[in-house]
C-alpha cells in the first residue's frame, strides 16, 4: 500500500524584525531635552556646584542627584507598567519657570534662578513622559529641590533662637548670666553666638537626611510629615542645647575647653548623637512594607504626535531662553556715576563717631564715609555718621542686595532691634529702616537706612530687586545705591530730631540724585 508523505507547508522566513521598545523613543527625547536645558542653565548648575563645593553647609547638594537616581532604581520592575505619555500643563509651568528664571538672571537672585531651573527641570520629565510617570516617581523627582543651596538668609534668627535657649537653661542651672544682643557674659567670661553656632548646618543636613529616612520608612502620609517636623524642630532645640553645654564646659573648666575649634568637634559629634538618637526612636513607629500600587490604565494615552510638539516647543523654549538668559550677561550698558553732592552748610565735617564703626557693602563702586555735625564739632554725640555705596552694574557677589552685606561688622557691636521707620520730610512720607546698636562698653548707635533705585527710593529688598531687574531690562541702566545715617545717643529724642535735620538737608541735596 502506498503511503503518502505529508510534506510541511514551505514556509518562507518572515521573522519580523525587533522593534524598538514602546519607552525608548520618549527617552531619547528626554535626553535630548536634558542635553539642551544641562547647556542653557549652565550657569544656574555651575553656581549651585560651586556653592556645594566651598560650602559645609550645602555640601550634601551633590549627593541629591545621585540619591533621586537611586531612588527611582528602587522602582525599576514596576516602571514598564507605567503608561508613558505628555503633558501640557507642565509645559506651561516650563514656560511660567522660565520667565522667573530670566527675572532672577536680571536682578541677580542667585537662590530664585537656581531654584527656577530646577523646577524646570521637575517639569520637563511630565511634559515629555507624562503625568503617570510623575505620581509614581513624586518623591524622587521633588526629591532634587534639596540641591537648591537656600536657608541660609535664617542664620539671623537661628542665631537669636540659639542665645535665647542658651540664656534661659543657664539660668535654671543658677548661673548668673548677662545677654546683649548676641553676646553672653558669666562670671568666667564672655561667649558670642557666631553664624557657626546658629546650627543652619545641623538643620539643612537634618531635613535632607529627616526627609528621605521618612519616605524610606514610613508609607503613611501624616506619619511621614510628623517624622520632617521634628528633623525640623529637634536640630534647633538640640543646637541650644550643645551651646549651653558648650558654656558649662567651658565655665567649669575656667575657659579651658570648648572655647577654640574645639567646639566645632563637639558641636558635630552631639549633631550625630541627635540624629542616631531620632532614627532609632523613629524605628519604633515604622509601618509595614506597603503593597506595589496598581498602574491603572488611563482613559486616553496621548498620541505620539503629541508629544513630539511638545518636544519640539519645549527645545524651541529653551532655546529662546537660553538666547535671553546671554543677552542679559553679556551685553550690559555701563551705568554712568553722577557726582554726589554732600552736605554743606550747616553740616560741617568732623572727625567721626565716638566708636569706630562703618556698614559692609561688597563690591560697591564707589563709597562714601563721613561724619558732621550742625555747628561746633565739640561733642560728638550730636556727630551725625553718613555713609553711601553705589553701584554700577551688578554680578553675583557684587551686589546691593546681598546676605553677605552688612549694617555691623565690628565684633563688639550687636543689633538690638530693627523696624520700619515712617519719616515726613516736607509733606513727603520717607519710609527709613531703623537699626539699633549696642557696643560693649554700653554706647547705642541708631541708624537709619534706605535705598535708591533709577529715581526711586525704597527700603524694601524684593522691591529693590524687581526695580534693578527692570532697570537692567531697559537696556538703559542706572546706578543703584543704599544712603545710611547714624547717630550714637543718649537721648533717644534728641537723635531723632538730630537724624530729622540731617534727612531734610539731604532731601535737597542728595535724595533727589540716583
Amino acid at each position: 500500500m502506498n503511503q503518502s508523505l505529508k510534506q510541511p507547508p514551505a514556509t518562507t522566513d518572515s521573522t519580523p524584525r525587533a522593534a524598538n521598545p514602546p519607552g525608548l523613543q520618549p527617552l531619547l527625547l528626554l535626553l535630548a531635552a536634558l542635553a539642551v536645558y544641562g547647556w542653557v542653565f549652565w550657569p544656574s548648575l555651575s553656581s549651585m556646584a560651586a556653592i556645594w563645593w566651598r560650602s559645609d553647609t550645602f555640601a550634601h547638594g551633590m549627593f541629591i542627584p545621585l540619591i533621586s537616581i537611586w531612588l527611582v532604581w528602587r522602582q525599576r520592575d514596576r516602571l514598564p507598567a507605567i503608561p508613558l505619555g505628555s503633558s501640557w500643563l507642565a509645559l506651561a509651568a516650563m514656560l511660567i519657570g522660565c520667565l522667573v528664571w530670566l527675572l532672577a538672571l536680571a536682578t541677580d537672585i542667585a537662590a530664585l534662578h537656581q531654584l527656577a531651573a530646577v523646577g524646570i527641570l521637575i517639569c520637563l520629565i511630565p511634559a515629555l513622559l507624562g503625568l503617570h510617570l510623575f505620581w509614581a516617581l513624586l518623591f524622587p523627582i521633588l526629591y532634587l529641590l534639596f540641591m537648591v543651596p537656600i536657608g541660609e538668609e535664617l542664620t539671623p534668627m537661628l542665631q537669636q533662637v540659639t542665645a535665647d535657649i542658651t540664656v534661659k537653661a543657664l539660668r535654671l542651672t543658677g548661673i548668673p548670666v548677662y545677654i546683649n544682643g548676641l553676646f553672653i557674659e558669666i562670671p568666667t567670661g564672655k561667649f558670642e553666638v557666631a553664624e557657626a553656632c546658629s546650627g543652619i548646618r545641623y538643620l539643612i543636613a537634618s531635613l535632607a537626611v529627616g526627609t528621605l529616612y521618612a519616605y524610606l520608612n514610613y508609607t503613611r502620609v501624616r506619619t511621614r510629615l510628623i517624622f520632617m517636623l521634628a528633623s525640623l524642630l529637634v536640630p534647633i532645640l538640640a543646637n541650644g542645647v550643645r551651646a549651653y553645654l558648650i558654656v558649662i564646659i567651658a565655665h567649669l573648666s575656667e575657659m579651658k575647653y570648648a572655647t577654640g575649634v574645639d567646639h566645632l568637634v563637639y558641636g558635630w559629634l552631639f549633631f550625630g548623637m541627635v540624629m542616631a538618637l531620632m532614627f532609632w526612636l523613629g524605628s519604633f513607629w515604622r509601618d509595614p512594607e506597603a503593597a506595589p500600587a496598581q498602574i491603572r490604565q488611563p482613559l486616553a494615552i496621548p498620541a505620539p504626535s503629541s508629544r513630539y510638539l511638545i518636544s519640539v516647543l519645549t527645545l524651541t523654549l529653551f532655546l529662546g531662553v537660553g538666547w535671553s538668559g546671554f543677552q542679559l550677561q553679556h551685553t550690559e550698558a555701563e551705568a554712568a556715576l553722577a557726582e554726589l553732592q554732600l552736605p554743606q552748610s550747616p553740616w560741617q565735617p568732623v572727625a567721626g563717631l565716638s566708636s569706630p564703626w562703618a556698614p559692609r557693602y561688597q563690591g560697591a563702586d564707589e563709597v562714601v564715609k563721613q561724619s558732621y555735625r550742625n555747628g561746633e564739632p565739640n561733642d560728638q554725640l550730636d556727630a551725625i555718621g553718613l555713609y553711601i555705596a553705589r553701584y554700577r552694574n551688578e554680578t553675583q557677589g557684587k551686589e546691593l542686595i546681598n546676605q553677605n552685606n552688612r549694617i555691623e561688622t565690628a565684633p563688639a557691636w550687636t543689633i538690638q532691634s530693627q523696624q520700619l521707620r515712617q519719616l515726613q520730610i516736607g509733606d513727603q512720607p520717607f519710609p527709613v529702616v531703623e537699626t539699633e546698636l549696642r557696643h560693649l562698653q554700653g554706647v547705642q548707635r541708631r541708624t537709619w537706612h534706605w535705598y535708591g533705585v533709577n529715581g526711586e527710593t525704597a527700603i524694601n529688598p524684593l522691591k529693590v530687586k524687581l526695580l534693578q531687574g527692570l532697570n537692567r531690562l531697559s537696556g538703559n541702566p542706572h546706578p543703584s545705591l543704599v544712603t545710611l545715617i547714624s547717630t550714637d545717643y543718649e537721648d533717644s529724642t534728641r537723635a531723632d530730631q538730630r537724624m530729622q535735620q540731617f534727612i531734610e538737608q539731604l532731601d535737597q541735596q542728595l535724595l533727589k540724585q540716583r
